[in-house]
């Protein structure tokens, strides 16, 4: 049922463009509208596009396909990548990063898969997070590891939907927003490599 929802979404969207370009083809229309148009047009690909990187990133991680390249790397190299990335998305709701990175360690890690883990998470939270939110970001060290702690002003996950975040296609009810409940899934594949 999860992959005929996400499946549908992406088999629905050619009629969508479909009913946009018709218009962009007729002599009357203005230059303004076909900005219009042209630009929902960009945001419909861009959805499509990311849903079919994320469901072929899930394929191969599934299939045992991808596999981790370790190397001894700074740490913070890895997370600022991943926020990076993230920012446009954090400026469109005046969310606030931080990150406390006064030290850096050297840690054996794949950093391009676990700038992709993380850049899920920091995403999830932008999308659970009110206009003018917080997320922080912030590296704890035990005795034997060391850990990557990552905290927002969200609505949070009720207690009762714990156990769900992770599955595959599972998206909290309470809020609705943009994604295809594929990034936390994606995240727990990655950190488990």
């Amino acid at each position: 049922d999860d992959f005929t929802s996400c499946t549908h979404e992406s088999i629905s969207l050619p009629p969508f463009f479909e009913k946009f370009l018709r218009p962009l083809v007729q002599q009357d229309i203005s230059d303004s509208k076909k900005i219009t148009y042209l630009n929902i047009q960009k945001k419909q690909l861009q959805k499509l596009n990311f849903l079919i990187h994320t469901l072929l990133k899930s394929s191969q991680l599934e299939n045992g396909i991808i596999h981790l390249h370790r190397e001894y790397l700074p740490i913070n190299n890895t997370i600022l990548s991943s926020i990076e990335e993230i920012l446009l998305s954090a400026d469109k709701k005046n969310i606030n990063i931080t990150y406390n990175n006064s030290k850096d360690y050297l840690i054996p890690h794949d950093s391009r898969w676990l700038s992709e883990a993380i850049f899920n998470i920091l995403d999830n939270s932008i999308k659970y997070t009110p206009t003018n939110g917080e997320i922080s970001i912030s590296i704890f060290n035990t005795e034997d590891q060391l850990g990557i702690c990552i905290s927002d002003t969200g609505i949070g996950i009720s207690k009762y939907n714990l156990n769900n975040i992770f599955n595959r296609f599972w998206r909290e009810n309470r809020i609705v927003t943009d994604g295809n409940g594929l990034g936390l899934y994606l995240f727990k594949e990655i950190i488990s490599l």
